[in-house]
């Protein structure tokens, strides 16, 4: 029995270890590329793949869009003023369109407009996600709309069947939950 506990314990001591050992790194040469002619090729063609998604974006005016492909050209080659650039220029114009896009939305809500206010808002969203100005705008409007919504809808009428006498119209109390 005892034999059997050193035996366990022995088993669960080499487990420890070798949960405690680092695991093997891949081969990497002196430049930091990937030591395959495979990976390297791979690698290039992302990157060409990356740089055309990234211009068909930005001539596309789809910023947010071309923000995330520079954003990945610059994580691959973090050394590149050419991706740098492109980077910052993307982020300039998702934000100066993201702007213009809030300043239609808000006159088109000042028109009394919602619907086009909405979509401007989504415009200034799609150039610029994280535009807190937008989110919070298109949180209002919905407010705005449920509320009129449920002060519109018709009053409730009970059912009265025909031939009989409506009976008290119901208050507040006959509406409340019962414990």
């Amino acid at each position: 029995m005892k034999a059997l506990a050193r035996s366990g314990i022995a088993v669960v001591g080499l487990l420890f270890a070798g949960c405690a050992a680092r695991p093997p790194s891949p081969p990497v040469s002196v430049q930091g590329a990937p030591e395959s002619a495979s990976h390297a090729r791979a690698a290039a063609e992302l990157e060409q793949t990356l740089q055309t998604r990234a211009r068909t974006f930005r001539d596309g005016r789809r910023w947010a869009d071309a923000v995330v492909q520079w954003e990945l050209l610059t994580l691959l080659r973090p050394q590149s003023k050419d991706y740098q650039l492109g980077l910052e220029s993307a982020r300039t114009a998702a934000r100066e369109a993201a702007a213009e896009h809030l300043r239609e939305a808000d006159a088109a809500r000042a028109r009394r407009n919602p619907d086009q206010a909405v979509l401007g808002y989504l415009r200034a969203l799609a150039a610029e996600p994280s535009n807190q100005t937008a989110a919070a705008a298109l949180k209002a409007l919905e407010a705005e709309k449920v509320g009129k919504a449920w002060l519109n809808r018709p009053p409730r009428v009970p059912y009265t069947p025909p031939g009989q006498a409506p009976g008290p119209a119901p208050t507040a109390q006959d509406s409340a939950p019962k414990p």
